[in-house]
């Protein structure tokens, strides 16, 4: 009997001392929130590092979800810093691939945890091309723009027939991209005609632009006055008893908008505006500002300023990956990263203008808000920060509570 207890106590001290049961086996560090976005001819990959931990980032690539069985046949793209919270892979097909991002302790021994959605990747991803962009890309030539009474006529040349375009349009020369952000919503042309005819206001002198659709989304945008951009402005002129009126004054501001909300050509609703969802103000008796003002004043909260940094997210960090947010990194890169909010505001409400995926939508609006809350416009700020509520939850929730102190301290004095 006594021998029994004797055996039963050793192997309960011997399975308490096994790696399995050990503590460095339940404490493996892992990286978590890994996603995957796919560009024209580039994944990128981003996760969150864990805190407090030191030793090396490892990628891994694999052609089926990977796990501890398939590790060994996963291709190790990339070995880096913990710190580094972001990957540009460029594969040279369109396979799908899966990723896994492990986690090696500065003893070198590879932390071998696989978690959904955390670590690795459970749906595959692939690339829609490997050819460059540039090479798939047409060359417009010989843009002209012809008055026919009511309307323009808008001619050009095209390499690649078979090549999707965008038609610009602006009151001033387009000749770089800064300018292209400054024009209206292009018109996608799909029908490869080489020809479009548009109805712009008249007594309105007008510049146009056509650029291959591909080039724009990856941001290479190379615009040649003379070839694919007028060089000098075309306008339909003002007839009133046959008497020609000059062209109308431009204005250093716009005229204020007109709040229409149905679309002129189509009937369609339009969407309203943000603040429209916003409750319509209304004054409050006095009875209720006694009452508001007899709880805030039994009820007195310490609020200490809050100190924010601007945050640059990590897919924007890695660098131009190209894509339709190529446009949105330059300004992050050229403008925000540098303080250059004035600029940058300019740029980003610019760039909103154009529909953009939901996401890249998601990103702008996040650095919109930090600009506004840097500029102390506190409200406006939180009504940007909603805008990448969907997508952006864990990363805007400190900014949208900066916000909220910042608008109680205003209350308070």
């Amino acid at each position: 009997m006594i021998i029994r207890k004797i055996t039963i106590i050793l192997v309960i001290l011997l399975f308490l001392t096994s790696p399995v049961f050990g503590q460095e086996e339940t404490l493996s560090p892992f990286v978590s929130r890994i996603n995957a976005e796919v560009n024209e001819m580039s994944i990128v990959l981003t996760w969150k590092s864990p805190e407090g931990i030191r030793g090396k980032i490892l990628i891994y690539r694999y052609t089926q979800e990977i796990t501890e069985k398939n590790l060994g046949l996963a291709q190790l793209l990339m070995i880096a810093d913990i710190s580094n919270e972001s990957y540009v892979d460029s594969p040279e097909d369109t396979k799908e691939y899966y990723y896994a991002v492990l986690i090696q302790d500065t003893k070198g021994v590879v932390h071998k945890v696989f978690a959904h959605y955390r670590n690795k990747t459970v749906t595959g991803v692939r690339i829609v091309d490997v050819t460059p962009e540039e090479e798939r890309a047409t060359k417009i030539t010989n843009l002209k723009a012809e008055v026919s009474d009511t309307s323009i006529i808008i001619t050009f040349q095209s390499s690649k027939p078979s090549r999707p375009l965008l038609l610009y349009r602006s009151t001033s020369r387009i000749v770089d991209e800064d300018s292209l952000l400054q024009t209206i919503t292009p018109v996608a042309l799909k029908d490869f005609s080489y020809k479009y005819i548009d109805y712009p206001v008249s007594g309105i002198q007008y510049y146009y632009a056509v650029l291959d659709a591909g080039l724009v989304k990856i941001g290479t945008i190379d615009i040649v006055p003379g070839q694919n951009s007028l060089k000098s402005p075309v306008m339909i002129p003002v007839k009133d008893d046959s008497v020609l009126k000059e062209p109308a004054t431009k204005r250093s501001f716009p005229l204020p908008y007109l709040d229409l909300i149905s679309d002129i050509e189509s009937g369609k609703s339009i969407i309203s505006s943000v603040s429209s969802y916003l409750p319509e103000q209304r004054k409050i008796s006095d009875d209720t500002k006694k009452a508001i003002e007899k709880v805030l004043s039994s009820v007195k909260v310490q609020q200490e300023d809050i100190i924010m940094e601007p945050v640059i997210l990590p897919v924007d960090s890695a660098g131009n990956t190209g894509g339709e947010s190529s446009i949105l990194q330059k300004i992050i890169s050229e403008y925000f990263s540098g303080g250059l909010y004035y600029k940058a505001e300019q740029q980003l409400r610019d760039y909103l203008k154009i529909k953009h995926s939901e996401e890249v939508e998601a990103r702008s609006y996040f650095y919109l808000g930090q600009i506004l809350f840097f500029k102390g416009a506190y409200r406006d700020a939180l009504l940007a920060f909603l805008m990448s509520l969907n997508l952006y939850y864990v990363e805007i929730q400190p900014w949208m509570d900066a916000c909220f102190n910042k608008l109680f301290l205003s209350e308070e004095e």
